[in-house]
């Protein structure tokens, strides 16, 4: 559903039709714009957020900003008459990219579902250790997460593998504009995807991966088939698009550069194959059931680690949350500890990071019309001869006005 307000734009406003040379410009330099606003900032907002349908809400935020931006820059290329191949070479990334977003990103959204159901809570900071306990889940959650962050060898990549593409080759161009608009795509492609590596990296090192942290994560059992069978589906259809993204990319730009992303498709296999050969020889080479030797390890003196000794999902992302202060407007609540300081009390810290937009513009925005409408309310007296007074009056302010008009 994220995506269909681009369905609207290339209706009333398509790339491909007869459209002058001023209004490409507007349009490419405004998507270009939002595009790399939205990409960045919907990345760095997914990093600090403990709740896990949030971080993947916010991460649609910057998938949608990667899709404006190949609009932006296919359109600078038609106006800049660069070539119609490398401008459909970027429509066809962001297109593909799109398709990616659907199947990778509802997975993970199921996965978010099925943790819900099987924990009743999506607070990371209280999960851990399900992939032991959810295993079907945990493995497809860590596949589709992977190929949304833009990892190779999974379909995800080849999207913006193209974007990657043309923003390089308008870099060769010499047009001032298109240079401006290359070099600005690659930098913010770069920024996004290491950003979201290192949020779906949280999201599933603290989620599926370490001790739980709850009673509740504790005592989780893996999800009913049917809900895991559906991940597998939108999983298989992502994988299935490897070559479809190819063919589709050639179809397009008639065979523009399409020899790199065979050469990207193809190191993807290779590394799947280079994959499945690895655990194949950790399987015969490390048997399940052979003795093992095991000793203690040097561990600062603690014996039996425990799960408040782990990195929490917030802890995992502290450093990247800090660092970027000025810009999420992040929150800390601090609770110090009190008496000897050989036996202290409880302490505890929590940082917040809330939407920009929510809390600086729709909340005080609604709140005002909430105001409005509840003067408005005084309206609805229950009396029927005051709304009957209310249709009277009308119907003759209507009929006024047609008189009149």
């Amino acid at each position: 559903m994220i995506p269909l307000g681009f369905l609207g734009f290339l209706r009333f406003f398509p790339l491909n039709g007869a459209i002058t040379s001023l209004d490409l410009n507007v349009f490419g330099w405004t998507f270009l714009a939002l595009g790399a606003v939205a990409s960045a900032g919907g990345i760095l907002f997914a990093l600090p957020q403990a709740n896990l349908k949030r971080l993947l809400a916010f991460s649609s935020v910057e998938n949608m900003g990667v899709v404006a931006m190949g609009f932006g820059l296919s359109a600078l290329i038609k106006a800049m008459n660069a070539g119609d191949s490398l401008a459909s070479l970027c429509l066809a990334g962001a297109l593909v990219h799109i398709l990616n977003h659907a199947f990778l990103k509802g997975s993970l959204f199921l996965a978010a579902g099925s943790v819900l159901r099987q924990t009743g809570t999506l607070d990371q900071d209280r999960l851990g250790g399900l992939m032991k306990r959810m295993p079907f889940t945990g493995a497809l959650f860590a596949v589709n997460s992977f190929a949304l962050a833009g990892l190779p060898p999974m379909n995800g990549f080849l999207g913006e593998l193209a974007l990657y593409i043309g923003a390089f080759t308008v870099l060769k161009t010499g047009v001032p504009v298109l240079v401006a608009a290359g070099f600005l795509v690659v930098v913010v492609l770069s920024l996004t995807g290491a950003l979201a590596a290192a949020a779906y990296a949280k999201a599933l090192g603290s989620t599926f991966l370490g001790f739980p942290r709850s009673e509740n994560a504790a005592q989780a059992v893996e999800a009913p088939r049917r809900m895991w069978l559906s991940q597998l589906a939108l999983t298989i259809l992502s994988i299935a698009m490897v070559p479809g993204s190819v063919f589709f990319i050639h179809i397009q730009t008639g065979g523009y550069k399409s020899q790199m992303l065979v050469a990207g498709a193809a190191l993807g296999a290779v590394f799947i194959v280079f994959t499945v050969f690895l655990l194949m020889l950790r399987r015969f080479v490390c048997p399940r059931g052979k003795e093992k030797r095991t000793s203690l390890v040097w561990d600062c003196g603690y014996d039996e680690p425990t799960p408040r000794m782990a990195y929490t999902a917030t802890a995992f992302t502290q450093p990247l949350a800090d660092f970027f202060r000025p810009l999420l407007r992040s929150r800390r609540h601090l609770i110090a500890f009190k008496g000897d300081p050989a036996k202290p009390t409880d302490a505890a810290i929590a940082a917040e990071t809330d939407d920009i937009a929510i809390r600086a513009l729709w909340r005080p925005l609604f709140t005002k019309f909430a105001r409005l409408f509840q003067r408005a309310h005084l309206l609805q007296n229950g009396s029927l001869h005051f709304y009957i007074l209310i249709i009277h009056i009308a119907v003759l302010v209507l009929l006024v006005f047609a008189l009149v008009s």
